[in-house]
C-alpha cells in the first residue's frame, strides 16, 4: 500500500502544533489533511474514500476527539487511530472500547510522532492485505492466479525507517534537539538562572539556536504561527490577570490563566524552547496551586505572572543584557516564596 497514495488526517485545534505535526509527517506521506476541530475532520473523512489513519487531540472546541472517534468507529473500524494528548479519563474509557488505537502523550518527540504513523499505516495495510486474502480464499472458486497476486503484495517489510539504536553507533546528532526524548537533550538547554554556569550570554545564545533550529525544522511559516499565537495567548493572559486582581476568588478566572499557561508550554515545548517551556512550567505550577485552594491569587502572585508573561516573550526575543538574566532571577525567586 503506497503511502505516497493515500492520506492521513492530522486534528489538532493548535495552529503551531497542527503545522509542526504535518511538516514531519508530508516527509513520509504524500498527503497529509488537517483538521483544527472534530466536525472539520469528520468532513473530511466523509469526503475522501480511504483514510487509514487518523491523528487527533481530544479536547477540541465545536466537536472534540472522541466525538469524532465515535464517528469515524460508526462507520470504518479499520482506520487506525492516534490519539496525541494528556491522558484524561475519557481518552482511557476509548482504549478500552475501540480496537485500532493508540496514544502518544504531548508534548510528542518528532520520531515517535513519526514511528507512531508509520506502523498504524503498516497496521492498516496488513488488514487490508489479510481481509483481501481472506475473501479470496474463502470464495466458492477461489482463483489462484488472484490469491498469488495478493500474497506477491505481502505488506510484511520492514520499510519504516529505523530508530538510531536500531541502526547501529551513536546517531542522536544527527537528529534535531527537538526530535530527541528529554534525556536526550543537551544540558545547557536546561539552564535556569541562578544554577552554575547561567549567565546572560547562556540563555541569549540558547535561544537564538533554538529560534534558528525551529526555522530550519518547521519552516518559517510555522514559526510565524507559533509567534502570533504567543502573542494572542499573552495578551489573553493579560487581561485575565488584571481581572483575576479585582475577583482574586474567580475559579474560571484562575482556570482560564491555568489554561493559557499549559498551552504556552506546550507550544514552547513542541517548538524546542525548553528554556521558556521550563519557566511557562513553574508559572502553571503557580497556578495549580491556586486551583487546589494551597496559594491565594495575591496581588504579588499577580505581579509575579505579569512578570513572567513579560519575560517569556523577551526570552523568545533573545534579549540580551544583565538586565534580563537579573529579572529571570527575581523571578525564579518569587515564585520559589509561593512555592
Amino acid at each position: 500500500m503506497d503511502k505516497k497514495v493515500l492520506p492521513i488526517l492530522v486534528v489538532d485545534d493548535e495552529k503551531p502544533i497542527l503545522i509542526r505535526h504535518k511538516t514531519i509527517l508530508s516527509k513520509y506521506f504524500g498527503k497529509v489533511i488537517t483538521a483544527t476541530n472534530g466536525e472539520e475532520a469528520w468532513q473530511h473523512f466523509k469526503a475522501n474514500k480511504v483514510i487509514p489513519v487518523v491523528i487527533t487531540d481530544i479536547q477540541m472546541p465545536n466537536k472534540d476527539g472522541i466525538w469524532l472517534i465515535n464517528q469515524i468507529r460508526s462507520e470504518n473500524k479499520a482506520t487506525q487511530i492516534i490519539i496525541i494528548s494528556t491522558l484524561t479519563k475519557s481518552s482511557v474509557a476509548i482504549f478500552s472500547t475501540y480496537r485500532n488505537i493508540s496514544y502518544l502523550p504531548k508534548p510528542v518527540d518528532e520520531i515517535y510522532l513519526r514511528l507512531a504513523a508509520m506502523n498504524a499505516y503498516n497496521i492498516y495495510a496488513e488488514s487490508v492485505w489479510i481481509n483481501m486474502l481472506r475473501d479470496e480464499i474463502c470464495k466458492f472458486e477461489p482463483d489462484e492466479d488472484r490469491i498469488w497476486q495478493i500474497v506477491s503484495s505481502d505488506p510484511w517489510r520492514k520499510d519504516t525507517p529505523l530508530l538510531p539504536e536500531e541502526m547501529g553507533g551513536d546517531h542522536q546528532n544527527d537528529m534535531p534537539l527537538q526530535s530527541l526524548p528529554e534525556s536526550a537533550k543537551t544540558e545547557t538547554s536546561s539552564i535556569m538562572p541562578g544554577q552554575a554556569g547561567s549567565t546572560a550570554d547562556n540563555n541569549s545564545l540558547e535561544m537564538q539556536k533554538s529560534i534558528a533550529k525551529a526555522k530550519e525544522v518547521f519552516g518559517e511559516e510555522a514559526f510565524e504561527a507559533f509567534w502570533e499565537e504567543l502573542k494572542d495567548i499573552s495578551e489573553s493572559v493579560e487581561i485575565k490577570l488584571l481581572d483575576l486582581e479585582q475577583h482574586p476568588q474567580d475559579q474560571n478566572l484562575i482556570g482560564a490563566v491555568f489554561r493559557d499557561f499549559h498551552t504556552i508550554k506546550g507550544n514552547c515545548g513542541m517548538m524546542g524552547f525548553t528554556i521558556v517551556e521550563g519557566l511557562t512550567h513553574r508559572l502553571e505550577d503557580v497556578f495549580s496551586k491556586i486551583r487546589s485552594g494551597d496559594l491565594l491569587a495575591t496581588p504579588n502572585v499577580i505581579d509575579t505572572a505579569l512578570t513572567g508573561k513579560d519575560i517569556i516573550t523577551r526570552l523568545l526575543q533573545a534579549e540580551t543584557g544583565e538586565t534580563i538574566m537579573n529579572d529571570q532571577k527575581n523571578l525564579h525567586e518569587a515564585i520559589n516564596s509561593f512555592m
